[in-house]
């Protein structure tokens, strides 16, 4: 029997904590691994809590386990959290998990500060999801033996597609019957690209009286409602009161079934991201069968495939001497996609049957788990 403990949160609308409960649900599942968890504090204190953002019986496992006795044999220790913290555990082998979203550590996202000491001087392994995040923590100092990376995944009994009838049922109870729907779930922050999409929005609004776009942010964890306010408010006088009634945004915590039924309602996905350590949401969207629009040079190259999404032409930036990487989409080229994608059925009936083959083919939490257990070398 192996035991793993994990420190990190439970029950936040937080990818953090959503990644370490998901590996956690995946590898407590085998009979030859025991899960222990010690809650780490929240990043920001006014950050609240809930286990509805579970079935019943994911909840009531994730609520049963519980910090390891002084005496327990402790295997490994997996932290999920922030800000990262790279002094090894007391027993065990110790792993880190975290992303580079802007292509490289800054001093902020390290317990202690002081980025370039620690990491070069780490002891540790780390763990992230991908290249783009690898090459971020390698440009930062880690030592290339320190750094592991492993696939990210979903759950594909929740986030999976529905039946013609069904979605069309789902449809009617949104109210979208008539409409286009272009979606985009995340915090709403300028590393997500809102501000392009919004105004990339206005201009298909024009073309496509149907359309609509919903904004899915997180109102519990970030400020995302006054962010989208600000995205909208940039627009100013060009933006009819046309285009303004057909953004709608959502800022309160939906459980996983409630997001997939977002993503299998909805038609199109959009992610005009400049900067992302991985971007979960990209996958999940596939995963339910709907065709994705994202940006091209990020980690999303990974995990997607033109069968089922196109990429927005992008340009990277490179900070000077920071280190610091952001990739800028073409607004023209996010119009472009954006328009074509209404216009072509065929497109989008492909993709509802070839996004779900292609993650579970290699891209879910079982996956995850399987590539963390060969890191940790118990297979």
């Amino acid at each position: 029997m192996k035991t793993l403990v994990i420190e990190g949160w439970r029950f936040l609308a937080h990818s953090y904590a959503m990644v370490g409960q998901q590996l956690a649900l995946a590898l407590g599942a085998r009979p030859d691994v025991e899960i222990f968890w010690r809650d780490a504090p929240p990043h920001d204190p006014t950050w609240r809590a809930t286990e509805d953002l579970w079935p019943p019986d994911a909840a009531a496992r994730l609520r049963a386990w519980h910090a390891p006795e002084d005496q327990t044999r402790v295997d490994a220790t997996l932290r999920i959290g922030a800000p990262l913290n790279f002094e090894p555990a007391a027993h065990g082998r110790t792993l880190v998990f975290g992303t580079t979203e802007s292509g490289c550590v800054g001093d902020y996202m390290v317990k202690g500060g002081d980025a370039r000491r620690r990491l070069s001087a780490c002891t540790v392994d780390v763990l992230t999801c991908s290249a783009w995040s690898r090459e971020g923590f390698l440009r930062s100092w880690l030592p290339s033996k320190r750094i592991f990376t492993i696939p990210l995944g979903v759950d594909p009994g929740v986030f999976r597609p529905l039946d013609a009838e069904h979605r069309a049922r789902e449809r009617k109870a949104m109210g979208w019957e008539d409409r286009f729907v272009f979606l985009h779930l995340g915090a709403m922050t300028g590393n997500k690209g809102v501000d392009l999409l919004v105004r990339a929005f206005g201009e298909i609004a024009a073309r496509h009286p149907k359309a609509m776009l919903l904004l899915k942010g997180s109102d519990n964890l970030y400020d995302s409602g006054l962010l989208v306010q600000g995205a909208l408010g940039a627009l100013g006088a060009r933006a009819s009161r046309d285009v303004l009634d057909r953004i709608r945004y959502v800022g309160r915590d939906l459980t996983n079934a409630e997001v997939a039924r977002l993503y299998q309602a909805a038609d199109v996905y959009v992610s005009a991201y400049k900067a992302e350590g991985f971007n979960l949401p990209v996958l999940e969207a596939a995963a339910c069968g709907t065709p994705v629009i994202c940006t091209r040079g990020g980690p999303t190259d990974e995990f997607t495939d033109p069968s089922f999404a196109r990429r927005i032409s992008s340009r990277l930036i490179v900070e000077p001497g920071a280190g610091k990487r952001e990739l800028s989409p073409s607004l023209e080229h996010l119009i472009s996609l954006m328009d074509e994608a209404a216009r072509d059925e065929g497109f989008r009936a492909g993709a509802r049957a070839a996004g779900p083959q292609f993650v579970r083919a290699g891209w879910t939490w079982d996956h995850s788990a399987a590539a963390l257990r060969r890191v940790l070398g118990w297979d």
